[in-house]
């Protein structure tokens, strides 16, 4: 029973959150320094530079672009009774806002599926029922995060705020603040003012890669938590770089890490694919 549970909390957490209620921290010891003001109504000329070399770093706006879907396998780690648990993952997304991930654990396959911002997992035994917790964002970025900041650059609808330079583990990094729509002026204090509509970018100030992405998920109007993903071991895929180390935290506290085998671009998945049914 103990093993099925905390499988079961591993798949949510790639998806959902809990009711965490704790208060927001940077991903590093330090704040960000040299911040500049930022008018609301604009797309900041500093943070558009910064997300217009990240991307072409990543492939460039045509590549990115190209990718409708993806497949990847993965080896996925989390912690269980104190100790490491290895399984195997299949990760299929279709944009920003479609994933599924299949778990292949001992007692058969678990999926978990999200369209639109609604989850729904189907059990090894055949059980479905709707996921607990709010859905991230744009779940279709987990292992492309450059098709969210790809977004953001050419869709006049994202505000784009430079909010300085972040030390994080001994390297320099950028940090820019992407939000759907206008950003209020608290939105440039903290990133749980407008947690629909905010995600937090830090990108190596000299490669350019994306390092951390940060998003706060709401439980209800006085739980919240802050989830940070974070990228590394970048290669070429096709002409698109892919990070191929993905883990996350919860509040500071790493809840799963993946490792790719590989990725496939443009498998021709289709709505059906997200569709979970019994």
């Amino acid at each position: 029973m103990r093993t099925e549970r905390s499988a079961w909390m591993f798949c949510l957490f790639f998806l959902a959150v809990p009711a965490w209620s704790q208060q927001a921290t940077s991903p590093g010891t330090q704040s960000p320094q040299n911040t500049s003001p930022i008018d609301a109504l604009t797309r900041d000329l500093q943070a558009e530079s910064v997300i217009s070399q990240a991307v072409a770093v990543a492939g460039g706006v045509k590549a990115l672009t190209a990718i409708a879907d993806y497949t990847a396998s993965a080896t996925a780690t989390y912690q269980q009774d104190q100790h490491e648990v290895q399984t195997t993952v299949t990760i299929m997304a279709r944009g920003l806002h479609k994933l599924r991930i299949d778990s292949y654990l001992p007692g058969g396959v678990r999926s978990q599926a999200t369209t639109l911002g609604k989850t729904t997992v189907k059990t090894e035994s055949g059980t479905v029922t709707p996921a607990r917790g709010q859905t991230a964002k744009n779940p279709g970025n987990l292992a492309l995060p450059s098709l969210h900041l790809r977004s953001a650059l050419t869709n006049p609808s994202f505000s784009l705020s430079y909010m300085g330079i972040v030390t994080l583990n001994g390297q320099s990094a950028h940090f820019i603040r992407v939000t759907f729509g206008p950003p209020h002026q608290e939105d440039l204090m903290s990133i749980r003012s407008s947690p629909w509509r905010t995600t937090d970018f830090y990108i190596d100030a000299a490669t350019f890669q994306i390092i951390i992405t940060q998003d706060v998920v709401l439980r209800s109007a006085r739980y919240s938590a802050l989830t940070s993903t974070r990228y590394s071991d970048y290669r070429p895929v096709n002409g698109v770089l892919v990070p191929f180390a993905i883990s996350q935290d919860i509040e500071d506290q790493q809840i799963w890490s993946l490792r790719l085998d590989q990725i496939t671009f443009n498998t021709g998945l289709t709505d059906s694919t997200f569709e979970i049914t019994r």
